[in-house]
């Protein structure tokens, strides 16, 4: 099943589910969503509504259990032969899909990404003063 949401992660409201034509989607190393494309029959009107309001919405797509497959925005939207293509990158979650090691000191499973992007730069800045 795949949703649309509004772009606003702290409070996504539902807008749709999609029925995708020719869905593809991949990731990228561990964690890391890529890129999803499919497209949508569609009027020339509802291309206009897509390209003018529903850049950078979200979508989640989910299997049958209800776990999350692939999690992007929509990035790309063009309309060809009565269709829209609509083209989507995914995102790392936030770093909060793992528990990130730090040299045994600090360990994340629901921190946001700027106190662990914080720490990783204190931590590369400490071992390479300690290397000169």
């Amino acid at each position: 099943m795949l949703h649309l949401y509004t772009e606003d992660v702290a409070s996504p409201k539902f807008q749709a589910d999609l029925n995708p034509i020719g869905l593809v989607h991949g990731t990228k190393l561990h964690g890391g969503f890529w890129s999803m494309n499919f497209s949508l029959d569609a009027s020339p009107e509802e291309y206009w509504d897509w390209l003018l309001n529903r850049l950078r919405w979200r979508l989640v797509l989910e299997d049958v259990a209800g776990k999350t497959v692939w999690e992007g925005r929509v990035e790309d939207i063009r309309l060809r032969q009565e269709k829209i293509e609509i083209g989507a990158w995914g995102y790392w979650r936030q770093f909060e899909d793992r528990i990130v090691n730090l040299g045994g000191t600090k360990t994340y499973s629901a921190k946001g990404a700027d106190a662990i992007v914080k720490d990783l730069r204190d931590n590369y800045t400490a071992n390479l003063n300690a290397a000169n």
